[in-house]
């Protein structure tokens, strides 16, 4: 059972305020989860951009050592 199926029947097992409370934690949970998560899935992308700039940039520099076509 996943994260949000386990959310969803514990909220339609509570009843009343507590429920209510209960449920809005773990949303706000969820959701702070979700936040930190992308957060670091973004700042992962932006490390893989630049490293992938600088080794496109090392591909250049031997193809043109080397005379080669684009082709390769």
């Amino acid at each position: 059972m996943d994260l949000l199926s386990s959310t969803s029947s514990s909220i339609n097992n509570m009843n009343g305020e507590d429920g209510d409370k209960m449920a809005l934690k773990n949303v706000t949970e969820i959701k702070e989860w979700i936040s930190l998560r992308l957060e670091e899935l973004e700042e992962k992308n932006q490390l893989l951009k630049k490293e992938n700039k600088k080794v496109n940039a090392e591909l250049s520099k031997l193809k043109e050592r080397y005379h080669l076509d684009d082709d390769i």
